[in-house]
């Protein structure tokens, strides 16, 4: 299967002074026809919120005087690449992760098509297995832990990945599984959260509330 058997649109999203277009996925039910028995679960070729909340949340730092110029940033469980393609916008190094090719492949079609290919790197990463190094300054999660088969090890690769000064950037769409993760994360960094509400990209007219949360290591 290729990325150009699949339903893909281009969809333009601001923030604030950038623009961003990100080509995905927007037709779950045809996702699943096209991929029917494929190893892998499809959905890292869809865009979903908690990436564009991540994207915005990055956006905000940067307008915030959070400069990313020159920063290593780690993009975990990337899919289409929308936060990592807006890191590398705002100046940044960029490792985009992900277990499943094609959507690394749009990943970096994206990048392209932003104008950042050059500072986004992809790799095919089994964050089961997986061991970061070196450390990162930033690294970025949005929607990675509908799984709770995946917490444990998601947990490990943050826990080693983010740089004794770093910083941790996730959103979330308010999972009750969520919950335990974050505590979990709460022992190892000091978590802020907030609320915010997105515009649901599959079904027209509706929002969803997403967790932004930001974590630096405990002293």
């Amino acid at each position: 299967m290729t990325l150009d058997e699949l339903p893909l649109v281009t969809r333009r999203f601001i923030f604030g002074t950038e623009t961003l277009a990100i080509t995905a996925v927007d037709d779950q039910e045809a996702l699943l026809r096209q991929t029917d028995g494929r190893p892998m679960l499809p959905f890292g070729l869809m865009l979903w919120e908690s990436a564009v909340l991540l994207a915005d949340a990055l956006a905000a730092r940067g307008r915030a005087g959070h400069d990313l110029k020159g920063l290593r940033v780690l993009d975990l469980g990337c899919g289409a690449g929308l936060p990592g393609v807006m890191a590398a916008r705002l100046g940044a190094h960029v490792l985009a992760v992900d277990y499943d090719g094609l959507a690394l492949e749009l990943c970096r079609r994206n990048a392209a098509a932003n104008g950042v290919a050059s500072l986004v790197e992809t790799s095919e990463t089994d964050w089961r297995t997986w061991q970061p190094e070196p450390t990162f300054d930033l690294v970025l999660g949005a929607d990675i832990v509908y799984d709770r088969d995946d917490q444990e090890p998601i947990l490990r690769v943050i826990s080693a990945a983010v740089a004794p000064d770093g910083t941790l950037l996730f959103t979330d769409p308010s999972r009750v599984d969520t919950r335990g993760f974050v505590a979990r994360l709460e022992a190892v960094f000091a978590m802020t959260s907030a609320t915010h509400h997105a515009t649901d990209l599959i079904t027209a007219g509706q929002t969803i509330s997403i967790e932004v949360m930001t974590g630096r290591r405990r002293a």
